[in-house]
């Protein structure tokens, strides 16, 4: 009989990890709290529950007997995920505590305090009225406990606060915002492999965000590897270590997104699983090293896979690549644009020609990406 893998979302974020356990002979159930996803196409079974609905997920997955429960490219499933697996007896990397911590911002932010890791000034709320201390600017407000940018602002004096909060707050389920220091300089993302409490494989890329006149942090590109000087490494190598450490994590993949001063590397978002921008397949082209592939093989044994090689990885690939979305506007008509770049070595839509551009951030939305080298 073929092994159950059930997946979490069906959205374009899931897409390659349905397709990659289809090709490894997987019966692929698909659950989420609408019919509506790229998904849909490629999987076996679809059953229609919330994914943050952690009782009736665990039913589910008793009544199919998964045999995997997993997901990327979602904060809000992570914590779902260690809730049933846990209570399954199958294979997970971060049990449920880890994830929720994660997750919740403000957690997260007071975890890395108590820890004395890369303190970020920071105040959670539920109101506009408990900001009214609030003196550290520019800053970010964004909701506690969202994803996909949703919700997220620069702000540069009270008035933004005033001005943003309900907006932000609408993000979130359990109504409350957070606020915190804005940390001035170029971005970077870290997409990791941890086995046996090691990070063994480190993957640095460039983050680029679309900066006319919208939210801040809505995505444009990667580009690999990453130009930062080797002080940046170094540094970044060693907090993240730390990191996994203080959070106790033994195994799997984490996904780091961070940013750089002139004196210091600090970190914005921490998640348990691979990236939603598809840089299995980015740094695959570039190291040889398919983080898609070890997620699932390691999930298969429901235990650590023989050692893997932890020596530098060098590139396959001897010129820079960049990952670029096609973006459109939110309730928009797709319509799909050619390439300007010639030397494209991959290229994916995420719609058919005129299918209405669905609702994520509200202002630009991802309709497909190509990578390119340079």
């Amino acid at each position: 009989m073929k092994k159950i893998f059930l997946i979490l979302g069906v959205g374009n974020a899931q897409v390659d990890l349905i397709k990659r356990c289809k090709e490894y002979g997987y019966e692929v159930f698909g659950i989420s709290y609408k019919e509506e996803g790229r998904g849909l196409e490629y999987i076996d079974h679809f059953k229609q529950i919330n994914i943050i609905d952690k009782k009736e997920v665990l039913k589910y997955a008793q009544s199919i007997s998964a045999d995997v429960v997993y997901s990327v490219g979602s904060d809000i499933a992570m914590p779902t995920v260690g809730y049933v697996s846990e209570r399954l007896g199958t294979p997970f990397f971060v049990d449920e505590k880890t994830a929720e911590l994660l997750h919740y911002k403000g957690r997260l932010r007071q975890f890395l305090i108590e820890k004395h890791i890369n303190p970020i000034a920071f105040k959670v709320a539920s109101s506009l009225e408990e900001f009214s201390d609030w003196n550290i600017f520019p800053a970010i407000i964004k909701p506690v406990d969202s994803q996909g940018q949703r919700g997220v602002f620069e702000v540069h004096k009270p008035a933004d606060l005033q001005k943003h909060f309900t907006k932000s707050q609408s993000f979130s389920r359990s109504r409350n915002v957070i606020v915190e220091q804005y940390i001035d300089g170029p971005e970077f993302s870290v997409n990791t492999f941890v086995q046996n409490g090691l990070i063994v494989y480190s993957f640095m890329t460039d983050r680029y965000v679309i900066k006319e006149k919208l939210p801040c942090g809505i995505i444009k590109g990667h580009g690999i590897p990453a130009k930062v000087d080797d002080w940046v490494r170094e540094k970044t190598a060693s907090l993240l270590q730390e990191v996994i450490n203080a959070l106790g994590i033994r195994n799997g993949p984490v996904y780091f997104q961070l940013k750089y001063t002139d004196t210091d590397v600090f970190i914005i978002e921490i998640t348990p699983r691979l990236d939603g921008c598809h840089l299995w397949r980015f740094i695959k082209l570039m190291y040889g090293i398919d983080l898609l592939d070890l997620t699932i093989r390691q999930l298969e044994r429901n235990s650590s896979p023989p050692q893997l090689d932890t020596n530098p990885t060098k590139p396959v690939q001897k010129q820079n690549l960049y990952l670029d979305f096609f973006h459109q506007k939110t309730g928009t008509q797709f319509q799909k644009v050619k390439s300007e770049k010639e030397s494209c070595l991959y290229e994916e839509w995420y719609y058919k020609e005129g299918e209405t551009v669905r609702y994520i951030n509200g202002y630009l939305e991802k309709t497909g990406y190509q990578i390119w080298a340079e």
